[in-house]
């Protein structure tokens, strides 16, 4: 009876406690870090009962989460395989649609709504706080698609090529193939790589428009590589259009147009050693370009980690990562990694382009 008594009681000054109660609001002056790199949030980060608050922008940026409202004053935020119900200024919210009560509940300042970090501990997302240092640092999971492609309505065909392993085997370090085929047959994921052999054939099945009635967009962060703290901003989303015919693939995104003539073929060690995967090719080859666009604007390079053999990891989101430097004076002691992700959401396709550094 009066464990009965002290939950209701624990449950009525929650609700009751005031979220001002002790501190007022205060613009900190923590820092935040992404994949290693500094984040330039684009609110401002406050500090309420020794919890830091950030907008539903910057926290949905940083997860790879997504913020919807149906109607006024009632927000979903979708993170991982979860869903987070909530209202400013509301303790009670619903994780996956069980009610939960929060000690720090969401609020409206400024014009925007922000979430408590610790919200992200109701659905195990990793983040770390550090109070002495005044820093926030997540290093985020990869993104969580609800859809992803099925294997079965893939296009193939048999490659001009006898034994596409043996022909992997060829284009790098013998050591290095066995590598990437025993860890493509051990998960299940793709080879991609340069193919002059049966190019003509792909890009005439790919320039039967196999992307027709999807919506593209293509998600990136900008970056700064030249300051003393290389940095990264939140994901900007812009539209895509993809179009194949029988030499080259042309894209627009936004204001700038594309081409590009290199294919890169893909396949399943695991499945076949014979056999092309046309529909997983056409995102390799996709992604190759996005990815050549991305380090052309920030003047990166590759020459030093090129290879013509790039795994594609597989699940419910497809990536492939490319090592890049910058030779500029400014930025010596670093290496990036540059990911680009395919995410399927109903009708939509996101190439989300992302971004990680490692000190020499």
């Amino acid at each position: 009876m009066k464990n009965k008594l002290f939950v209701m009681l624990l449950f009525l000054w929650l609700i009751a406690y005031p979220a001002y109660a002790n501190t007022a609001y205060g613009n900190t002056m923590y820092s935040i870090s992404l994949n290693g790199l500094a984040y330039m949030p684009q609110y401002a980060v406050y500090q309420l009962n020794n919890t830091l608050y950030l907008s539903t922008s910057d926290l949905a940026s940083l997860t790879y989460s997504k913020i919807t409202s149906d109607s006024p004053n009632t927000y979903t935020m979708s993170i991982q395989n979860h869903t987070i119900d909530f209202s400013p200024n509301e303790r009670i919210v619903r994780i996956n649609h069980k009610p939960t009560i929060l000690v720090h509940m969401p609020l409206m300042q400024g014009g925007q709504v922000y979430l408590p970090i610790n919200i992200l501990d109701t659905v195990e997302y990793p983040y770390h706080v550090d109070e002495k240092e005044k820093h926030l640092a997540i290093v985020p999971i990869s993104p969580y698609a609800r859809t992803s492609d099925s294997y079965k309505d893939h296009i193939f065909f048999d490659s001009k090529i006898i034994n596409l392993s043996a022909a992997i085997k060829m284009l790098v370090p013998e050591n290095k193939g066995n590598i990437l085929l025993q860890e493509a047959k051990k998960n299940d994921s793709y080879i991609s790589f340069i193919d002059n052999t049966d190019k003509d054939y792909l890009l005439d099945i790919m320039s039967s428009d196999l992307l027709k009635g999807k919506s593209l967009q293509v998600a990136f962060r900008e970056i700064d590589v030249l300051s003393s703290t290389p940095s990264v901003s939140g994901l900007t989303f812009m539209p895509l259009k993809v179009s194949v015919d029988h030499t080259q693939f042309t894209a627009q995104i936004g204001e700038d147009s594309l081409t590009y003539n290199c294919i890169w073929a893909a396949y399943m060690p695991s499945d076949s050693n014979l056999k092309i995967d046309v529909s997983k090719s056409l995102d390799a080859t996709l992604m190759r370009m996005l990815y050549q666009y991305y380090r052309d604007q920030y003047d990166l390079k590759d020459d030093l980690y090129f290879s013509p053999v790039v795994p594609i990891k597989t699940g419910r989101v497809d990536s492939l990562s490319f090592t890049t430097y910058s030779d500029h004076i400014l930025d010596q002691n670093n290496v990036y990694d540059v990911i680009i992700y395919k995410i399927i959401d109903a009708n939509t396709i996101t190439y989300m382009i992302d971004f990680m550094i490692h000190h020499k």
